[in-house]
């Protein structure tokens, strides 16, 4: 009785094990973009591999075979693998990027989970009564196998996936030609986000109803979902952020979207570790200026050389320069004397033989360099730059890059979307700048910048330790480049705190300030680099 126990209760509880188990992977295959190699990259490299269930398996069976221990062993071992699935965190809603079961997610799960228990029922069928040992050991070998499942499932799937892109593609590009909006692509290293959200919001408010869609949506599916359901007749402009992910990636966008005008906001070492190359960065950057007609308009950052270089081989009938410091040579709109405020900056910005006075409520120059291309652009497109500045004023800043709150007399300077060296370096202006008691940073460091990403660390960290009061450091992704530079750095009086999550920083955070603190917190990564691997 205690052997046919074990195996009846043991299949359901491996199935239901599995069943949570898998929804666990799917999150960080989801976060991965359902990219194989980048996915089995985080496996291996986070080691996140079953230990749990395997581990209480492997005891019994050590304990039944070694010690003559009664069957009843791997029902005790089945009650614990239920005690693990019913208290592991919920995918769905716990972590910083939570799943969302998209159809495609579920899909892919759906053919992983019923491919995985149909095995496991043919399992069972063949062992019953028959080998317990066997059909145990092949249980830790089904539950080692749950991400790869996930894999051949949309591997399955590519072509129905593919089916319905190019579906989805069809009535995408249909809603584009019928609507007919005056196109700008942006693209860049970092910026384009906050530049779309500017310049839409200056189209709509100075020239005409304008479609952009939210966040940071840029890839081309992601865009290709907002046009379906959002763009609609009466949109004479289109803002449209387009995110390179490869070589090739930019100019899918601009076939869906064909630009006539485009902005290139920076081109830098961001995901140097996705291209190999800045080479490689700079030529998918380069397809947006590519895309556009001879007769288009091309608006390039200035400040950045990659962004110069483009303006100089995709010369267009209008190809204008924006930034703050003409060193490098002409700019066609400049913006000049800075002065940050606790709420926002002033700033002068020379157009057209003119200087005009501006306020925003953004801080740091790569804000204002957005604000740059925006107005650039604008102005380009026919609008007053007198009515842009006033636009400008009112625009809020995009949630969690450079934006300002305060909370029991402590500032919170949150830029925690995403770093790079030039916003890093931005934000530690800022905080510098900023009046206050205390300069307090919170960071994770930077990531994707392949080779260059220790070095780049090093030197963030270095200025950081001698300017800022106190650091927590969170995970373990850059401490290296922390502890590097703690040793290095001459101010001795600066605190750095190594803290494993967010959340404990938070804490630490929390028991330390007080009033008159400032406190920035640059970049927040994703589970994918920081969440604790416990399977």
């Amino acid at each position: 009785m205690g052997e046919a126990l074990s195996y009846i209760f043991g299949e359901c509880v491996v199935i239901f094990f599995l069943y949570k188990r898998m929804l666990q992977y799917l999150r960080f295959f989801q976060q991965e973009e359902y990219k194989t190699a980048r996915f089995i990259d985080w496996y291996y490299n986070r080691w996140a591999f079953d230990k749990k269930g395997s581990t209480i398996i492997l005891i019994a069976l050590f304990a039944y075979v070694l010690f003559s221990i009664t069957p009843w062993i791997f029902v005790v071992a089945a009650l614990l693998l239920l005690g693990i699935a019913l208290t592991e965190e919920d995918p769905k809603r716990d972590g910083k990027v939570t799943l969302k079961m998209t159809q495609r997610a579920s899909r892919i799960f759906e053919v992983a989970i019923l491919s995985i228990i149909i095995l496991s029922l043919s399992i069972f069928y063949f062992l019953y009564s028959k080998n317990l040992i066997s059909f145990w050991l092949i249980q830790i070998l089904l539950i080692q196998s749950i991400p790869f499942w996930l894999i051949l499932a949309n591997t399955l799937l590519s072509p129905v996936e593919k089916s319905l892109q190019n579906k989805f593609l069809s009535e995408a590009a249909k809603k584009i030609k019928d609507v007919n909006p005056f196109i700008i692509g942006i693209t860049g290293s970092y910026g384009k986000t906050s530049t779309k959200a500017a310049l839409g919001e200056i189209l709509n408010v100075c020239l005409a109803p304008t479609f952009w869609p939210p966040k940071s949506f840029n890839t081309l599916m992601g865009l290709t979902k907002h046009i379906r359901e959002e763009l609609r007749y009466g949109f004479k402009f289109a803002v449209v952020e387009m995110g390179a992910y490869g070589k090739g990636s930019i100019a899918k966008v601009c076939k869906l979207t064909p630009p006539k005008a485009a902005i290139i906001t920076a081109v830098g070492i961001m995901h140097l570790e996705r291209f190999g190359s800045e080479e490689n960065v700079y030529q998918a950057k380069s397809e947006l200026a590519q895309a556009l007609p001879e007769d288009g308009i091309l608006v390039c950052n200035g400040d950045n050389d990659g962004a110069r270089r483009i303006s100089k081989e995709f010369v267009k009938k209008t190809t204008l320069l924006y930034g703050l410091d003409s060193s490098k040579g002409q700019l066609d709109c400049k913006i000049t004397n800075v002065i940050p405020t606790p709420d926002g900056s002033n700033f002068e910005i020379e157009w057209k033989g003119k200087v005009y006075k501006g306020q925003t409520k953004l801080l740091g120059t790569p804000a204002l360099s957005n604000l740059a291309a925006s107005f650039t652009m604008a102005c380009i497109l026919g609008a007053d730059p007198e009515f842009v500045l006033a636009a400008i004023k009112n625009i809020q800043p995009v949630e969690n890059r450079l934006s300002i709150s305060k909370s029991q007399g402590i500032v919170w300077l949150k830029d925690a979307y995403n770093s790079n060296p030039v916003g890093f370096a931005a934000a530690l202006d800022v905080l510098k700048e900023f009046p206050g008691k205390r300069k307090i940073l919170m960071t994770p460091g930077m990531i994707e910048l392949g080779q260059k990403q220790f070095d780049e660390n090093v030197k963030i960290a270095s200025r950081a330790a001698s300017e800022c009061d106190m650091i927590f450091v969170v995970g373990k992704t850059n401490r290296a480049s922390f502890e590097t530079a703690a040793k290095t750095v001459k101010n001795k009086n600066t605190g750095i705190h190594y803290l494993s999550s967010r959340e404990q920083a938070f804490e630490e955070i929390k028991k330390i300030s007080q009033e008159g603190d400032v406190i920035l917190i640059e970049n927040d990564l994703t589970d994918l680099y920081e969440a604790p691997i416990s399977f």
